[in-house]
């Protein structure tokens, strides 16, 4: 269900789809690709053909990090890393857009990263000057990415998701209110961070679908709706 107005304004090739542990984003994902072959899915930006972007991008960053380092408030190397996994994105996925003009689905894209440093980083991200340096990541972001696909489902069915699979998670070891609290901050979290998006000048619109109701079929023929609708009405990227 497409909860955001404003979705005409370009076609929409930059989609991250989101949500918690569970709630069935790479099979979304692998599901999108196979009713349309022209929807690149891209999983974590882990190939080798990204480590150019990586090591430029960490040049970049070298400066900011030192006068953290300085000032006695240097990152956490997990932190830096997706500092740096944030910055490379982008010109990542321009170059990609110039290569071929597909649209391109992107599971723990900007949109991740930039959730997980806000609401789950060290006493550093605190700092007023990583604050600045996020927020001009996310404006970054907002004037690209186009659409948003929020993924999720009860926290009973997400945990018993998370169980039954092979895929190692932080909550398996929890208790059940351990994991219920994880997940409703991850959840606010991540409604923050897309209300911010949203905020900017032209900021991506935004689908939210329960997992647990809506069907895999009625989820992606109503995302490849809203991808052919925006395609139509809008304008270039």
């Amino acid at each position: 269900m497409l909860i955001d107005s404003n979705v005409s304004k370009r076609p929409p090739l930059i989609v991250e789809v989101v949500g918690p542990a569970g709630a069935g984003k790479t099979t979304i994902l692998s599901a999108l690709n196979r009713h349309r072959q022209a929807i690149r899915p891209i999983y974590g930006f882990r190939r080798k053909r990204y480590i150019p972007f990586y090591a430029g991008h960490a040049l970049l960053l070298l400066p900011f990090l030192m006068r953290r380092g300085l000032a006695g408030k240097w990152p956490a190397w997990q932190e830096i890393n997706r500092m740096i996994r944030l910055k490379a994105m982008h010109p990542i996925v321009k170059r990609l857009l110039a290569e071929d003009g597909t649209v391109t689905v992107l599971d723990q894209g900007p949109v991740y990263t930039l959730s997980i440093l806000a609401g789950f980083g060290s006493e550093s991200t605190r700092d007023p000057a990583f604050i600045k340096w996020w927020e001009q990541a996310l404006r970054a972001w907002a004037d690209t990415l186009d659409l948003i696909v929020w993924l999720d489902a009860p926290d009973s069915v997400l945990l018993e998701r998370i169980h039954t699979r092979d895929k190692q998670h932080c909550v398996k070891d929890k208790s059940d209110r351990e994991a219920m609290d994880f997940l409703m901050r991850f959840r606010t979290v991540y409604k923050q961070v897309m209300d911010k998006l949203a905020a900017e000048h032209q900021g991506p619109a935004l689908l939210c679908y329960d997992t647990s109701q809506q069907s895999l079929a009625y989820i992606v023929g109503d995302t490849l709706a809203a991808l052919d609708m925006n395609t139509e009405n809008g304008g270039g990227s």
